[in-house]
């Protein structure tokens, strides 16, 4: 009887010591997906904040190129007058 139960107690113990590495590593995961998910936002931030000064830089080349033009049409037709 004393086996049996000497038995139980070391199958027991074996368990308990796997049930605490699944515990830990578990929680160093989770750790780790909270890390990679606060890198993930901060680099979709920076995108976004990239994204908004390319389309200023690119409406503002344009509204430039625009004023161009239409100084080129009015120098066209008066040379043409």
């Amino acid at each position: 009887m004393n086996r049996l139960a000497d038995d139980y107690n070391v199958k027991l113990a074996a368990t308990e010591s796997h049930l605490a590495e699944a515990r830990e590593r578990r929680k160093y995961e989770e750790e780790r997906s909270y890390e990679i998910m606060m890198a993930q936002e901060a680099i979709s931030k920076k995108w976004k904040q990239e994204h908004t000064l390319t389309v200023q830089a690119y409406e503002e080349h344009l509204k430039k190129l625009r004023y161009e033009n239409k100084h080129m049409k009015e120098k066209i037709t008066e040379l043409r007058g």
